[in-house]
């Protein structure tokens, strides 16, 4: 272990949690593992009905990063430079690790996403272009972010547990500040919004570049809440967006055909 201290707390405090972890991951266990029915060889001779693989071509392995309860960003951070020596990103790009199980602390419990690095790395996002931002180490350590929405449109969101204020930061950098109810309200449909995109984008027969495109479009009306208004009046800005968002995709694709 690094005698840095930085690495050593951090360390200390993602270990204490790791018995979260360990449930979280019982819980996407579905992405990596396969169960089949033992040959009948395997039956009859070794006393065995079922037989539990791990799906990932390279391995089972998990990358964990836990933030702290004061994060008010929902992206993916990424270490990209370290006193010039490699760094986490380097390590991904060569292969390493095959999941990513991001969390965030919040009261009473954790947001959660779980990712396939292998569509990350298959997508060409960890080589865009990005603003890397220094740590709060003196600029020793920099770190680049993949905005949710990145995540989503290419498909590498395998899993999550997402509260409605953790969607609310997912969308729009962590910048809001509305009462409790504006939030609620704006922020159901945020999530709903990002659970629909693959539906709806099979459902029409699109192919995965156009998730971008009804993510936006779904999502769009949160741009125009404000504190102010009810939740009532929230309800019905919202309401009408995603009938309007799949009569015009289905009229492109129609006239498409």
């Amino acid at each position: 272990m690094s005698n840095n201290p930085l690495f050593r707390e951090q360390w200390e405090f993602q270990e204490k949690r790791y018995p979260y972890v360990y449930e979280v991951l019982k819980q996407c266990a579905g992405h990596f593992i396969s169960v089949s029915v033992a040959e009948p060889a395997k039956d009859m001779g070794q006393a065995t009905d079922m037989v539990v693989n791990i799906q990932s071509a390279a391995s089972g392995d998990v990358a964990v990063r836990i933030r702290r309860d004061d994060c008010r960003y929902r992206d993916l951070t990424i270490r990209s430079y370290n006193n010039g020596h490699k760094t986490e990103i380097d390590k991904i790009k060569e292969g390493f690790a095959s999941w990513y199980l991001y969390m965030w602390e919040i009261q009473g419990g954790f947001d959660w996403v779980f990712c396939d690095v292998d569509a990350i790395r298959a997508a060409g996002l960890l080589d865009a272009e990005r603003r890397e931002t220094p740590n709060t180490d003196g600029g020793a350590t920099r770190f680049v972010s993949i905005p949710m929405q990145e995540l989503i449109t290419h498909e590498c969101l395998l899993q999550h547990n997402m509260s409605p204020q953790g969607w609310m930061m997912a969308f729009n950098g962590g910048q809001f500040k509305r009462a409790p109810q504006v939030a609620k309200a704006a922020t159901d449909w945020y999530s709903k919004s990002a659970g629909l995109v693959p539906v709806i984008r099979e459902a029409l027969g699109l192919s995965i570049t156009e998730n971008g495109m009804l993510l936006r479009e779904l999502t769009a009306a949160g741009d125009k809440v404000n504190d102010t208004m009810t939740v009532e009046q929230i309800a019905a800005i919202m309401q009408p967006l995603l009938p309007a968002a799949l009569l015009e995709t289905k009229d492109d694709a129609s006239a498409a055909a």
